[in-house]
């Protein structure tokens, strides 16, 4: 699995399906998404997370989410934030961010099941609008460097993130806004809950 950069789209992994697909072993696909190691169960505490991960830290369907992976996202993480995850959260954000990167497996996967395919042109085109951040080619370079990236890493990136962009649009662009008075109807109905 490349690196993650997209964090925004778990909240719609649900709604990706308008079936829940279920495997030849009769698996959904929330229930192939197994660790390594045994998860806890509901009534123990979860365990610390190791300074060290290992090489595999999860699998999606059988697709390894590796340690690296892990590593990437929580150090994006931290980029963006412009500081490092205090010690006394960072269990907490180390499982959030796996959630992502499986949350994300998990569309990508959907991707490849719905043949979903973009314009080369869309690529070139995301591709060219990253490029005209950067004031010169060569910081553009260094960055992809720095990243440990090629540029047809940065291309795979890409696709798949507008592939993913065109399968959320299938699934929710449709949907109509919630009204003020549907908010209001079920506020109404729904006291208990506010």
């Amino acid at each position: 699995m490349t690196r993650i950069t997209p964090f925004i789209l778990m909240l719609l992994v649900a709604g990706c399906s308008s079936s829940t697909p279920v495997d030849e072993t009769g698996e959904t696909a929330a229930q192939a998404v197994t660790t390594p190691d045994a998860s806890p169960t509901p009534t123990e505490p979860a365990r610390p997370i190791p300074a060290l991960l290992p090489d595999v830290v999860a699998y999606v369907n059988g697709e390894a989410i590796t340690g690296a992976d892990l590593e990437n996202g929580i150090t994006e993480l931290e980029a963006r934030a412009g500081q490092p995850v205090p010690a006394d959260r960072r269990n907490d954000v180390v499982r959030d961010v796996l959630n992502q990167l499986i949350g994300y497996q998990l569309l990508l996967q959907e991707t490849r099941e719905r043949r979903t395919s973009v314009p080369e042109a869309d690529v070139d085109a995301r591709v060219a609008a990253l490029r005209s951040q950067f004031p010169s080619e060569e910081a553009f370079a260094e960055t992809l460097q720095l990243r440990q990236m090629t540029l047809e890493m940065l291309r795979t990136e890409t696709r798949q993130s507008l592939q993913v962009d065109v399968l959320l649009e299938s699934e929710i662009g449709t949907v109509p806004p919630v009204t003020t008075e549907q908010i209001t109807e079920f506020y109404e109905q729904n006291p208990g809950d506010f």
